[in-house]
């Protein structure tokens, strides 16, 4: 699934527009960018991610987290 369906498929899920979805996540993003908190850092820097960036790379982060033996 890619960003734009994952987004869609939270609307549906919420039963709301895509565009407040959107708007939801991006308060949601600058929370985190605010808390600062070093995982945040270690994937986005010293930035803001668009919501499909965040979703991108969240993704990412589980498929690789899912590569790892269990101990």
């Amino acid at each position: 699934m890619n960003a734009k369906n994952a987004i869609e498929a939270i609307a549906r899920e919420n039963k709301i527009s895509v565009k407040q979805a959107r708007a939801d996540m991006i308060v949601a993003i600058h929370k985190a960018y605010l808390a600062g908190t070093p995982e945040f850092k270690i994937i986005f820097g010293d930035r803001e991610p668009s919501p499909e960036e965040f979703i991108e790379a969240l993704s990412g982060e589980i498929r690789e987290e899912g590569k790892k033996p269990l101990q």
